[in-house]
């Protein structure tokens, strides 16, 4: 039996829930990994692709079933950003519906269709870059129910 001048040195069942539930809050982020990805910056040296300017550039694959695949690439050059979709889908001629979100906004609606001599299918849409940094994020859902989600953070 413990006095109760050491009682509060004990691990309780309780107090180690708590502690367990204070740690998992904690840990949560480095086990799942780190969300959203960051932009590295693409420099202002020009590189051979028409001039200097303020370019930055993330690109993310995202998770899908049924065999599917999905990828968002997001730039921003000289106060524009321009989000590239690509969903790639060993059945060609299959319809999908995707929605683009910016910053909790849906900014496009729209189908997306593989061609026939093709595996993939490419949406790219221009967007307003806001203010500092810019999520955006990419479902597709297709043929049988084949759902697919990719997002990205855009350093401001």
């Amino acid at each position: 039996m413990t006095s109760a001048r050491h009682r509060h040195r004990l691990l309780t069942p309780r107090r180690a829930l708590a502690l367990l539930g204070v740690l998992g809050a904690l840990g949560a982020p480095a086990v799942l990994g780190a969300g959203p990805a960051l932009a590295r910056d693409g420099g202002d040296d020009g590189g051979g692709r028409g001039g200097g300017g303020d370019r930055r550039e993330v690109r993310v694959t995202g998770t899908c079933d049924r065999g599917a695949s999905i990828r968002l690439r997001l730039r921003s050059r000289d106060g524009e950003l321009r989000a590239d979709v690509e969903l790639d889908h060993a059945r060609r001629g299959s319809s999908w519906r995707l929605v683009l979100v910016q910053d909790r906004r849906v900014v496009w609606r729209g189908r997306a269709r593989i061609g026939p001599g093709s595996d993939s299918a490419e949406i790219e849409r221009r967007l307003r870059d806001l203010p500092g940094a810019d999520s955006v994020s990419a479902r597709a859902w297709g043929p049988g129910g084949a759902t697919c989600f990719v997002a990205a953070t855009l350093a401001g």
